[in-house]
C-alpha cells in the first residue's frame, strides 16, 4: 500500500468544501423550485384546469420529500 503525507492548505480545503456541499445545494435548489412550482399549480388549477399533471398520473414519479408531500 501507498500512504501519502500531503497535507491541505487552508485555500485546498476551503476548496474541497465548497465542491463537496455544491451537489447538495443544487439538489436543494431543484427541489425548492419543485416545491415552489408545485405551489403555484395547487393555487391556480382550479382556474386554469389544463395546469399541470397530477403525481398519481406519472409513470416513474421520484421518490423524494416533494412528491410525498403533494401525493398526486
Amino acid at each position: 500500500t501507498c500512504t501519502l503525507n500531503y497535507i491541505l492548505s487552508l485555500e485546498e480545503q476551503a476548496l474541497l468544501h465548497e465542491v463537496e456541499t455544491l451537489d447538495v445545494v443544487e439538489v436543494i435548489d431543484e427541489k425548492g423550485l419543485k416545491y415552489i412550482a408545485g405551489y403555484a399549480v395547487y393555487r391556480f388549477i382550479h382556474k386554469y384546469k389544463d395546469l399541470g399533471t397530477s403525481t398519481e398520473m406519472l409513470v416513474n414519479p421520484e421518490n423524494d420529500w416533494i412528491n410525498y408531500i403533494f401525493k398526486g
